[in-house]
């Protein structure tokens, strides 16, 4: 969302950024007992450096989403193999729209569209879903969607990760990927707490042995606010896709890209832009992810942007680049009219379009 949301972005306890911030949903029967999430305090939490996390899969056997974690030697989910013969990506951001009314009815939609979009693919592509601006009750709609406990592996399905925040980030890993790792970045230099998500998963490359890539998915921070912080946040995250326990690197989100400086600061971390790479040009009217859904108050205001990015490193090649979302809308007329009722000329699932960006591993 394009508006200032620092009245609601997170929940300060007292102002302090290290408050405890127990678990608020201690127990739920859609996870199996070993899986329960524990409370943690946030000041143990390192900003700037990894904060490992467990990332779930859904048992058939047990009908439970069960809890693991990624590293040597760790349990894996059934049915996990070598991906030897998945040598493209196909990784589809949406910013999703943490406004307050109908979050499960338009991530219902959201995902309704992505998988309309994803059955289109050959099956020896894997997918992998970032969203963004996901609330509590749009996690509901990713755990109890039948596709979703059938193809993915989900790294949130609550908000214990997201700390303070009203809102976060989540990632769907095509079940097939074996996750080695899988960890949040918290940045120091926030003024709205984000952090990025990021997974190791291993791809095939050319019958030699797997590609290890390593997939951020990110909110930067929002506002023209000095010092501006997305450029430290970018740096942070190509640090963390360099490095020397992973082949190739993956980042994809909400860059909140509408000043100048926003422009370069790909090709100012050695990173690649697939959307450039693939011939796109900067303020083209198909570049733009942000303003043609937003509410016309705001679309008078304020200019359409190429807010969300897909930038890369490593032995990858961009195949095709894309915008999905457009003009998906609500089903239900109730939610339709308040929808129209708050300024929004149809009534839309969120104020982003999506991106897909398809890579292949390079032989």
């Amino acid at each position: 969302m394009f508006r200032a949301l620092l009245s609601r972005s997170f929940k300060r306890q007292g102002g302090v950024r290290g408050a405890v911030f127990p678990s608020s949903r201690p127990s739920q029967g859609w996870l199996a007992p070993s899986g329960i999430r524990k409370p943690f305090d946030e000041s143990l939490r390192k900003l700037d450096q990894p904060y490992p996390q467990p990332y779930y899969s859904y048992d058939d056997n047990t009908h439970k989403w069960m809890r693991f974690e990624a590293g040597p030697g760790k349990k894996v989910p059934a049915g996990v193999e070598p991906a030897l013969d998945l040598r493209r990506l196909a990784l589809y951001s949406w910013n999703v729209d943490a406004r307050p009314r109908f979050p499960q009815a338009r991530m219902d939609a959201a995902l309704h569209h992505i998988e309309e979009l994803a059955s289109k693919l050959p099956p020896t592509v894997a997918v992998v879903i970032f969203l963004q601006e996901c609330v509590e009750l749009s996690l509901d709609g990713i755990r109890d969607r039948g596709w979703i406990r059938e193809r993915f592996h989900v790294t949130d399905l609550d908000s214990g990760a997201w700390g303070q925040l009203e809102f976060g980030t989540t990632a769907l890993v095509d079940r097939r990927l074996r996750i080695a790792s899988c960890f949040r970045v918290y940045y120091s230099k926030s003024r709205l707490m984000r952090d990025a998500c990021f997974v190791d998963v291993e791809l095939g490359a050319g019958g030699a042995a797997p590609l290890t890539v390593r997939l951020c998915n990110t909110h930067l921070d929002a506002l023209s606010v000095l010092p501006p912080y997305r450029p430290r946040q970018v740096w942070l995250i190509a640090q963390h896709l360099r490095s020397p326990a992973v082949g190739a690197g993956v980042v994809a989100g909400d860059f909140n890209a509408t000043e100048a400086y926003d422009r370069t600061l790909h090709s100012e971390n050695r990173l690649r832009d697939a959307y450039l790479e693939l011939g796109g040009r900067e303020d083209a009217p198909d570049s733009h992810t942000w303003g043609p859904q937003a509410q016309t108050a705001l679309k008078t205001r304020h200019p359409a942007v190429r807010m969300d990015k897909v930038l890369f490193t490593g032995p990858l090649t961009p195949r095709s680049f894309e915008r999905f979302g457009i003009d998906i809308q609500l089903w239900n007329p109730m939610q339709q009219s308040y929808i129209l009722d708050q300024g929004y000329e149809k009534p839309w699932i969120s104020d982003h379009y999506g991106v897909v960006a398809n890579f292949d591993v390079d032989s």
